[in-house]
């Protein structure tokens, strides 16, 4: 079987252990995935405390 795009199998998992929604529990999972491009290049622009 092959993975589900959608990353709705993670979140049919998510729902059934909270019992919650599956649409709550994909749009959790959309949230929490976020934007790691974006965080990668705000941590590299941190100057480090004690310079």
């Amino acid at each position: 079987m092959g993975k589900d795009p959608s990353g709705a199998q993670p979140a049919a998992v998510l729902a059934r252990t909270l019992g919650i929604d599956i649409t709550v529990a994909v749009k959790w999972q959309r949230a929490a995935a976020g934007d790691w491009a974006s965080y990668a290049a705000d941590v590299s622009r941190r100057v480090p405390e004690n310079q």
